[in-house]
């Protein structure tokens, strides 16, 4: 088994084809020795060999190097560790890494690299002292004497350079003593072994040759126990020490360790783990175990695999010992935990069940172990643990009290008013430093308080902080002392008042300078960044791009993406959109943005058998990208993710998938390119999964998988776990996990059949589920019906019918909470829009946060990351998912958020989904209630970039309230800022939306220019007669004579119509005349024409 598992690791790492030899050096430096530090040398580059972080140095590579140099065997190999020789310091490292197998008889057959910056440090070199002698049978090797000497009597020796014997069942070989000692009561051992196989719970020490048994403790700063949050240290009765991660980039110890840990002290499980040097306490201990690592199925330490570490085996410091948080125990309601004891809540307070603290009342606070007033000025709500200090003043947990609190940075010459430095706080007249732990040791510091921080101080952006200062100590820190503790600011916080403290140097749990604050802040303005890498200074944003104050980017235009890198917006890839402001692109379903190479690229996947064929239903699984091919890690993988896989090759489900078992040499040909691979029962192909293309894995956790296949007319049972007919009726095209039922029907997963859709829906042909015909209803799954969410809000006493708290669903079956992991996606955003406008509000959101009300504990999760798109007006057009998300702790919390309502005459103004207000509409415009849009005068539209009426230009028209002008219609024409269009007058003609005039012979229509007819002459750009004219003197003759006044005028009238009839008369029997003369004019010619010709021919 060890040797198959270092044949995979052969596998991770590839070998230089350099020849290198070793060499062994004194403190002096003088080479030739058997015992001393190990020197690697090329020709090119001489220096040591260090035990690297990621595969240690082992017994099995000391032998080798000792072989390699001419010595018969290894007698021992250490690490420098603390006893490092100045002669070390003269030498770089040469290699590192170095992992030989029990078979290897050259370095030649191990794997090594290249040490590279960052890999070592001298107190990892390996220190080696080989053999000189070779031992006859019977005989061990005596290092401290550099003898052979005869194995004691009744045991054996192979000889050569072993340093032990074989001693009898019942004993073991004592190193130190060089004999056979029997093993303790508690203890057995077989023949041959070095040590003694221990009973359960217990493990066997080498230095003391004892079995021993692990007990774990949280001691707090001071080194007390009787804490649920602190320091976690391991004691085997004979010493006690940290606990550490090991490896930082990738550590051992994970979520199930710390549930392991927790429950072995007696807790019923764990809240949190982090891990780093915070404590002065720490350097009192050791490291002593390293390398803890659980499973879900461990219940106890033992269960577990662990390393007890020595400067051997470990190079640990306590920047990784380990911290942790374990949950209380199960107190009932109205009892809070207290020193792993519930008590009982004081008369008038209550707690929900497993409870640290007790509800007050309202204007008190919970001091511990009872409830007390809030001073005066302050207040505070129902079960409140602190007050709410007015005037700017800052809640004080040790005193009670509210205390003003103004901070300042000092720098490391004690000017202060400066934008980096120490921090120090004044409260009245007494003046020190911020130390930046909280009170049960975790990290104080994050972004939202240092923002709160620097503002308070005048500034607008926080960039870092850190403990004990950003280089070394100052000596200004020793005019100062450490005054304040726990400072804590929430996430909403405007101001210090908002903000928490401890204060006093009893409360102080043993914080000096060391633990003092710094900050940095900084402000930028709009359309400057601040790089997050390269520069400490506010950077103008390149031309296409703009941003808002103090951020770490610029917000790029549509179609592209801010380059981190290269400080620019860069166009995304051809099969790739984002909108604006995106610091990445968005790809196809089945593709996944690649930061590193900047494309959308795609995951397939295949099995593989031993020969590398592809075409098979069970082998390897293999991945590949485009920039490769290989395996993927078993870490998380499940039945939901084989299944996905097996979705995603074209396989209706899955068999069975396993690792390890019968190592193929063909792994070794393969990285690994995916680890941490977790899909959901929702998930139906790879995209919608998780995974991590960084991996701590080893080919012998490389997943196979076993995918199942039906042919037509057959799908595949999970629950069978094999292929069946189709029921009557339906079909399938095989490789699938149902059935295609007829129209009208629908395939029921639960009883495998195909059943009527409801009264109130439908189905085509081969879907799973019916399509709800009234508007707002959705197919439920689990109840096969057509069901309606109904949203509404609730206030933090439980008042429903407000338009700000905590979104409440319910469905008829189930009530409960609506949770979300990402509160700021657009299909969310959408959602809020659906839900506030079919509560009967504007329909978009001033507030989407997670607040933590206690009326959130009485309602379960019933929905979560709801997903709207942009043309969505119901929820029957959104997706869901039922229940909390299982991979998101967030959305086992609700949402709170805020709808608007706009009245009459304002719209709702909103950019990139950032709540701007209700503004009033423009001059001249007016708009209903709850409006996106002012509605414009006839003439007009709105401007929804401007928020502002525009006049249409010429040629087009509106209507009002319209948001685009319309272009007229052909024929027609208009002036800038017209209601409607109109044709050109007479004595023009239409040109393209042009009135151009008619030539002096020809009349215009609006449309047209014409000649008049020939009974019809030219006046004023209209054809009119002269019979036409007449009548019109006639016509106002007969109008003047009616407004007469006397005889005399009207019978001078008269007189004038008698001659204008006259007129008439003659004019029209002249113009008959003229009309038969010109006819029979025209057709006498027409005559002599004919006659002409036909005497021509």
């Amino acid at each position: 088994m060890v040797f198959l598992f270092l044949q995979i690791v052969l596998c991770l790492f590839s070998t230089s084809t350099t020849y290198w030899r070793f060499s062994i050096i004194d403190k002096d430096g003088v080479g030739g020795r058997n015992t001393g530090l190990l020197i690697a040398d090329n020709g090119q580059i001489q220096g040591t060999v260090c035990k690297g972080s990621k595969i240690s140095f082992s017994s099995h590579s000391a032998k080798v190097m000792c072989l390699d140099m001419g010595f018969s065997g290894l007698v021992k190999w250490s690490l420098a560790s603390n006893s490092t020789w100045s002669i070390q310091d003269r030498y770089t490292f040469a290699l590192s890494y170095m992992w030989c197998t029990s078979h290897a008889k050259s370095y030649k057959e191990c794997v090594y690299h290249p040490a590279k910056a960052g890999d070592c440090t001298h107190a990892s070199d390996v220190m080696i002292t080989c053999a000189s002698l070779s031992c006859p049978q019977n005989y061990f090797y005596n290092s401290l004497v550099d003898l052979c000497e005869a194995c004691p009597p009744g045991t054996t020796s192979g000889g050569n350079t072993t340093v032990s014997c074989e001693c009898q069942a019942m004993s073991y070989w004592n190193s130190n003593q060089h004999t056979c000692v029997p093993c303790p009561d508690n203890s057995t051992s077989q023949a041959g072994s070095t040590s003694c196989d221990c009973p359960p719970d217990f493990y066997w020490e080498f230095d003391s040759h004892l079995c021993l048994k692990w007990t774990f403790v949280l001691v707090d700063r001071q080194g007390n126990p009787g804490v649920r949050s602190g320091l976690l240290l391991a004691d085997n009765g004979r010493t006690r020490g940290t606990v550490c991660v090991d490896d930082e980039d990738s550590p051992n110890y994970e979520n199930n360790s710390a549930r392991v840990n927790c429950i072995d002290m007696g807790f019923t499980g764990y809240e949190q783990w982090s891990y780093g040097k915070r404590w002065n306490i720490q350097d009192n201990f050791q490291v002593i175990v390293k390398d803890f690592n659980c499973t879900e199925a461990d219940k106890s330490y033992n269960d577990c695999r662990y390393t007890v570490a020595t400067p051997l085996r470990s190079l640990c410091d306590h920047d990784q010992d380990i911290f942790l948080t374990c949950s209380t125990a199960a107190c009932p309601q109205n009892s809070y935990y207290n020193s792993h004891s519930c008590v009982e809540c004081p008369a008038s307070t209550s707690s929900k069940a497993n409870s640290t603290y007790c509800y007050c009342p309202p204007n008190s606070y919970w001091a511990s172990d009872r409830c007390a007033l809030c001073p005066e000025g302050a207040t505070s709500q129902y079960g409140a643990r602190s007050c709410q200090c007015p005037g700017g003043r800052v809640w004080d947990g040790v005193s009670g009290t509210c205390s003003e609190l103004i901070l300042t940075l000092v720098g490391e010459d004690g000017r202060e008013g400066v934008s980096q430095g120490l921090l120090v706080a004044g409260i009245g007249s007494e003046r020190g430093t911020v130390c930046a732990r909280r009170y049960d040791g975790s990290e104080l510091i994050s972004l939202s308080m240092g923002l709160t921080l620097c503002r308070s101080m005048g500034y607008v952006g926080f960039f870092r902080s850190n403990q004990g200062s950003f280089d070394t100590e100052w000596d200004i820190q020793g005019n100062y002392t450490s005054i304040l503790t726990s400072l804590s600011c929430g996430r909403k916080s405007k101001s210090l008042s908002d903000c928490f403290f401890l204060r006093g140097s009893s409360y102080l749990h043993g914080c000096d300078h060391d633990d003092d604050m710094f900050l940095e802040c900084f402000s930028c303005p709009n359309n400057t960044f601040f790089p997050s890498v390269g520069g400490y200074t506010c950077t103008p944003c390149p031309a296409n791009s703009t941003s808002r104050p103090n951020q770490e980017y610029c917000d790029c235009p549509a179609q592209y993406y801010w380059d981190s890198d290269n400080n620019q917006c860069s166009k995304c890839p051809y099969n790739s959109t984002s909108g604006f402001g995106s610091t990445s692109c968005n790809c196809p379903r089945g593709y996944y943005w690649d930061a590193l190479s900047r494309y959308c690229l795609r995951y397939s996947f295949m099995l593989v058998d031993e020969n590398g064929t592809s075409d098979v239903t069970s082998g390897l699984l293999l991945t590949q990208n485009g920039q490769g091919r290989g395996t993927v890690c078993d870490d998380r993988y499940s039945d939901l993710t084989a299944r996905v896989n097996c979705l995603d090759m074209g396989f209706p489900g899955f068999e069975k998938w396993w690792f390890g078992g019968d190592y193929w040499s063909l792994q070794c040909t393969y990285p690994i390119l995916l680890d941490e691979f977790t899909c959901r029962n929702t998930s139906s192909t790879y995209t919608d999964c998780r995974y991590s293309t960084h991996h701590d894995c080893t080919h012998n956790e490389d997943v196979f998988v076993s995918c199942a296949s039906c042919t037509h007319g057959y799908y595949y049972s999970k629950e069978l776990r094999k292929c069946v007919a189709c029921p009557s009726g339906s079909n399938s095209r095989g490789n699938t996990l149902l059935c295609l039922c007829p129209a009208g029907k629908y395939w029921n997963s639960d009883t495998q059949d195909c059943i009527e859709c409801p009264a109130n829906s439908t189905s085509r042909k081969g879907t799973e589920s019916c399509e709800c015909s009234e508007v707002g209803f959705y197919w439920d799954f689990n109840h096969h019906k057509c069901l309606e969410w109904k949203f509404y809000l609730v206030a933090e006493n439980g008042t429903s019918g407000v338009s700000q708290g905590l979104l409440m669903a319910d469905n008829s079956y189930e009530r409960g909470l609506a949770a979300s992991c990402d509160l700021t996606s657009s299909n969310f955003l959408n959602f809020v829009r659906v839900v506030c406008l079919n509560m009967g509000y504007i329909g978009r959101a001033i507030d989407i946060d997670r607040y933590h009300w206690t009326i959130q504990d009485e309602y379960p999760v019933v929905m979560s990351n709801m997903k709207c798109n942009d043309s969505a007006t119901s929820f029957g057009e959104c997706s869901h998912l039922r229940g909390p998300a299982p991979d998101c702790l967030n959305s086992l919390h609700g949402v709170y958020i805020t709808c608007v309502s706009c009245p009459a005459n304002t719209y709702f103004d909103f950019k990139w989904f950032q709540y701007t207000g209700c503004k009033p509409c423009p001059e001249g415009s007016t708009s209903p209630a709850e409006s996106f849009t002012c509605q414009c005068s006839p003439g007009m539209s709105w401007n929804m970039s401007t928020k502002r009426c525009d006049y249409c230009p010429a040629n087009h028209y509106s209507d009002r309230g319209a948001v685009t002008c319309t272009l007229c219609p052909p024929q027609s024409v208009a002036p800038m800022a017209s209601g409607s269009c109109g044709s050109c007058s007479f004595g023009h003609y239409w040109n393209n939306y042009t009135c151009s005039k008619c030539p002096e012979d020809l009349y215009g229509d609006g449309e047209k220019c014409s000649p008049c007819p020939s009974n019809l002459q030219m006046e004023a750009g209209k054809c009119v007669s002269q019979i036409d004219e007449l009548l019109s003197i006639t016509a106002t003759l007969v109008g003047e004579l009616k407004s007469k006044n006397t005889d005399k005028d009207r019978v001078i009238t008269i007189l004038a119509i008698i001659i204008a009839t006259f007129v008439v008369i003659t004019a029209f029997v002249l113009i008959y005349a003229k009309r038969k003369f010109t006819i029979t004019h025209r057709t006498t010619s027409m005559e002599d024409i004919l006659l002409e010709d036909t005497a021509a021919s």
